[in-house]
């Protein structure tokens, strides 16, 4: 963790002594839409699996298990030339099968909704690419509906904090509308790619 830290403090450092060299987009505006892999809510729907697989010492299950997402859109201001703050919105989706002592009984379905206060800050900025480090912290809401095949439905919610470290994240493309790519950890997931316009 100490490391983590140490390489992020060294990143945002390097925004500062490159600002001179780097290019002026003119573009205080960055609207993305991402789609990521291994998101913080799939690691805690695998736990809760093996919660339950050990609480019920196995007679109730999970299989079929599908994921939709992380798929995010996120919003960044320009407050200076390298540094940006906004927001990210993140859903994720879980579909499963129930099964009890090996026999289906019904369907599940885990919707996370986050919302993730972030900065972005820039450590390279060129013409036509870029490099840079984001962070958020915020919170996910969880919404749970199982349906049973006796017809039986049960639902709830849950709330818990999260956060997306994207520890580096590269960029391509015009001064409008560019690629990228990011890999780091949190709810965006480890690895995540998209498309992003400024404005």
């Amino acid at each position: 963790m100490k490391k983590l830290f140490l390489s992020l403090v060294a990143a945002l450092t390097l925004c500062g002594t490159a600002q001179a060299q780097q290019v002026d987009y003119g573009n205080k505006h960055e609207v993305g839409i991402t789609y990521g892999v291994y998101s913080n809510s799939q690691y805690f729907s695998f736990l809760e699996d093996l919660v339950t697989l050990s609480v019920t010492g196995g007679s109730l299950s999970n299989e079929n298990e599908k994921f939709f997402g992380p798929m995010t859109v996120e919003y960044f201001y320009r407050v200076k030339p390298w540094l940006g703050v906004g927001g990210i919105g993140a859903i994720l989706i879980n579909n499963k099968d129930l099964y009890l002592h090996d026999a289906k009984c019904g369907t599940s379905r885990s919707c996370y909704f986050s919302l993730l206060p972030a900065v972005k800050a820039d450590f390279l900025r060129r013409k036509h690419f870029g490099m840079y480090s984001k962070l958020g912290i915020g919170v996910t809401v969880l919404s749970l509906k199982d349906k049973l095949d006796t017809g039986d439905k049960e639902s709830g919610t849950a709330a818990t904090v999260n956060w997306q470290l994207s520890l580096i994240g590269m960029e391509a493309g015009g001064s409008k509308l560019r690629g990228f790519a990011e890999l780091g950890f949190g709810e965006q997931g480890i690895f995540l790619a998209g498309i992003r316009y400024k404005f």
